[in-house]
């Protein structure tokens, strides 16, 4: 079980790297991005997201639903099997089937597994961005291409309409594909900080593992 949550925590990790990341190519694909970067450095957004995971082209292996929260270098989320904090210095993981919390102060090496956010500067020489299908009337379309990573591409889907970012899709290079689709975004929320920090009051009898 602790495998399968760790799983959920590197793929819920993958959207905070996604939502963050910076590259270099087309110069209307790397607008929609940085769009994207300036907002949640400065104001900050939530949303709810969904992630499938396939094995092949049709069979769904795993799905995860959940909420996250971001402003600048801080970060919350929240699914069925653990919930993280995030205050820029110190990190919580909620783990619910056990009802313990692990607590750590991340080093840069460790923030690069964890939390994608602290050390996303590093992915910016490492993806090319590529407007693509510009002929689809509903979507802007843009294709990530890694340079030496362990997957081959990224699609990232804006609604045309309003500019969200809808869905993306990492292929890898074995047959799975992950595919996350975002809904209810609120931009300009009253994030406040105490989001970020987690509040052992509201856990009763919950075991504190720390290990700073």
């Amino acid at each position: 079980m602790f495998k399968y949550i760790k799983y959920n925590l590197s793929i819920c990790m993958f959207i905070c790297s996604v939502f963050t990341l910076n590259a270099q190519g087309n110069a209307n694909a790397k607008q929609l991005m940085d769009r994207w970067i300036q907002i949640i450095q400065s104001r900050g957004i939530s949303a709810k997201f969904t992630i499938k995971s396939f094995e092949g082209k049709n069979l769904i292996s795993q799905e995860i639903s959940g909420d996250i929260v971001m402003k600048g270098n801080q970060l919350y989320f929240d699914t069925e099997e653990l919930s993280l904090w995030f205050n820029g210095t110190t990190q919580w993981v909620y783990f619910k089937e056990t009802h313990e919390v692990n607590i750590t102060t991340p080093t840069a090496d460790e923030l690069a597994q964890t939390n994608p956010m602290i050390a996303i500067s590093g992915y910016s020489s490492k993806f090319t961005l590529q407007l693509i299908n510009q002929a689809d009337v509903h979507h802007y379309t843009i294709k990530m291409t890694p340079k030496n990573e362990n997957f081959e591409e990224l699609i990232v889907k804006f609604n045309k309409k309003d500019n969200m970012l809808q869905s993306i899709k990492l292929q890898g290079k074995t047959p799975t594909t992950h595919e996350i689709i975002v809904t209810n975004y609120q931009q300009d929320a009253s994030i406040h900080t105490k989001m970020f920090i987690f509040d052992a009051s509201k856990f009763e009898g919950v075991i504190l593992n720390d290990l700073r």
